[in-house]
């Protein structure tokens, strides 16, 4: 009768002990966490410079809702890859675990062209539904908000207009205030939220910023 090999046979190769499997699981919980509290650090910074709280990402022209986009995006990158400005990002940490690497909008990377409608044409799942150019012009992903004292006009009285030269929609107009110097004034009607302000504005961190449609329904 030919024997077969006890069920308990130790694997081949060096046998981590006990204290060396606790030490490296902790060691690793330990790296995740911290890159964990650096992101909501930042955040919380980001937040709080803007008196905002849990502020969401903010979605791609044609995410109908952010549980639809989540649910239906499957972070195949399609999208990331063929944005023409970079402004679509791979999610990191700060969106939580689920939505990890799915995509999000970040304008200090770059902003949403105004004659461009490829993440909804190349996306497959439909977490971006198809837009016609023209449907994609008319939709609204956020609105602009200006901090005055941010600006570099009052910070440091420069002549500035960056944001409404390059408003995509005209929402953005210069306007003379009581000082004689003119200041941003966005019209919510017009802004659809495409970012190319907030990216323009030289000031550090942006004096104009994205709210995405998740703080205008609060």
């Amino acid at each position: 009768m030919t024997e077969t090999e006890p069920a308990d046979t130790p694997p081949s190769g060096p046998v981590m002990t006990r204290r060396e499997l606790l030490g490296t699981t902790a060691l690793a919980i330990g790296t995740v966490a911290a890159g964990l509290v650096r992101s909501r650090s930042a955040m919380s910074a980001a937040v709080g410079a803007w008196g905002l709280e849990g502020e969401a990402s903010i979605l791609p022209p044609g995410a109908q809702s952010a549980d639809s986009f989540y649910t239906h995006c499957t972070s195949c990158h399609l999208c990331v890859s063929r944005c023409p400005s970079g402004v679509l990002l791979s999610s990191g940490p700060e969106n939580g675990a689920l939505h990890l690497l799915q995509p999000h909008m970040d304008f200090s990377q770059g902003y949403c062209v105004y004659n461009c409608n490829l993440c909804s044409v190349v996306c497959p799942t439909g977490a971006i539904r198809p837009l016609s150019l023209a449907e994609k012009q008319q939709t609204k992903i956020g609105l602009a908000r200006y901090d005055k004292q941010q600006c570099l006009i009052t910070r440091d009285g420069i002549v500035c207009g960056n944001c409404a030269r390059h408003c995509l929609t005209q929402a953005i107009t210069m306007v003379e205030d009581r000082d004689g110097r003119s200041y941003p004034v966005v019209d919510d009607a017009a802004c659809i939220g495409c970012g190319s302000c907030e990216y323009h504005c030289p000031a550090e961190p942006s004096a104009i910023h994205i709210i995405g449609i998740a703080e205008l329904l609060r």
